[in-house]
């Protein structure tokens, strides 16, 4: 299995360290894969002689290449050691959560560390769900207000392409035709204005990139192709659909988890067959649009009214979890050093 030669790799390169969790996550935790969909892994180590690098962290993937899609054959692991793992979840961070919460049959490898921290991960999570709002205001920005942008930048490209005659063609050369065309655009293509040395320059507005009538043509394309690579493999789903679907499922899965966190105290997974079932529809791009925009409004909105009903237990958790990291690193630490002195 695949997780078995990560976990030989992990060994050999890291002798002074010792894995203490390794589980499945990405699509295949939530049981939303798809044949195409790669493996993910996230772990956590314990550095044995008590030292460690400034990140705490040890990653490895198969696909390094910029913008290439990601197959079923890619591996991307990560490994967190104990002591970041412990603070990133005195932060709230919802990875980490998730981590606490795996449920078993996506646990590949456990330790006795690990499982004290199941029996008392209720007491150790923290309330506040910053860093989930976050990240769902992020994506929910990036790929919900902002849904039409790939497919106007993708649109526009074509047209240049077609009314472009010259390596030193500029925009001004074709502003009567690109006059034309905004007329003929929604509020994603504007026809504005902008000042140099006080004189007023004509200038076009593509999905909020403003451009001078009198840069090159070659300049715009070039510039709006590199943003448009920037989408990666999630290109053919922005313009077939107008909308960046896998950025929406994230969004909404986090609404539903720190729903959970903040009216139950803890999260269950696998989710139930109505959240299941929703989620699908958002990752195979079968959901209405309008109903997704909704459901997101609502779930945020719902959030903020119970984060502000929720009393705060960020000082207990965190002092908490500040005192099972050197107990745990203390304890093992000693154990190491008795062990090496015996076979001394």
């Amino acid at each position: 299995m695949l997780h078995e030669a990560l976990v030989e790799r992990f060994n050999k390169e890291n002798p002074d360290k010792r894995i203490l969790f390794l589980i499945v996550a990405g699509s295949h935790f939530f049981n939303l894969n798809s044949e195409n969909s790669d493996m993910d892994y996230r772990g956590i180590y314990l550095p044995l002689s008590g030292k460690d690098s400034k990140r705490g962290e040890i990653t490895y993937k198969t696909n390094l290449e910029k913008n290439k899609k990601n197959t079923s054959d890619d591996v991307d692991c990560t490994f967190f050691s104990l002591r970041k793992f412990l603070s990133l979840l005195g932060t709230g961070d919802f990875n980490m959560v998730e981590m606490l919460f795996s449920p078993r049959d996506k646990i590949l490898l456990t330790s006795k560390i690990y499982e004290d921290l199941r029996v008392i991960r209720e007491s150790i999570l923290l309330n506040d769900i910053s860093a989930f709002l976050g990240f769902i205001k992020k994506e929910y920005k990036r790929y919900g207000v902002d849904k039409n942008h790939y497919g106007i930048q993708e649109k526009f490209i074509e047209f240049l392409r077609t009314i472009r005659v010259g390596y030193n063609d500029t925009l001004k050369d074709h502003w009567q035709e690109i006059l034309d065309y905004a007329k003929n655009e929604d509020s994603y293509v504007k026809i504005s204005s902008t000042y140099n040395v006080n004189k007023e320059l004509p200038s076009i507005v593509i999905a909020k990139r403003l451009f001078q009538n009198t840069v090159k043509v070659d300049y715009v394309l070039d510039a709006l192709e590199y943003n448009l690579s920037r989408y990666g493999h999630r290109r053919i789903s922005m313009a077939e659909a107008g909308v960046e679907f896998k950025g929406l499922y994230h969004a909404m899965r986090l609404i539903f988890e720190a729903e959970d966190l903040l009216t139950r105290g803890y999260l269950e997974f696998p989710f139930d067959v109505d959240r299941h079932n929703f989620l699908k529809s958002i990752k195979d791009g079968t959901i209405d649009k309008d109903i997704l925009f909704n459901t997101i409004d609502a779930g945020i909105e719902r959030l903020h009214t119970l984060e502000k009903s929720t009393i705060s237990n960020r000082k207990n958790v965190e002092h908490l979890i500040e005192k099972l990291s050197f107990k745990y690193y203390g304890e093992l630490e000693i154990k190491s050093i008795l062990s090496k002195k015996l076979r001394d």
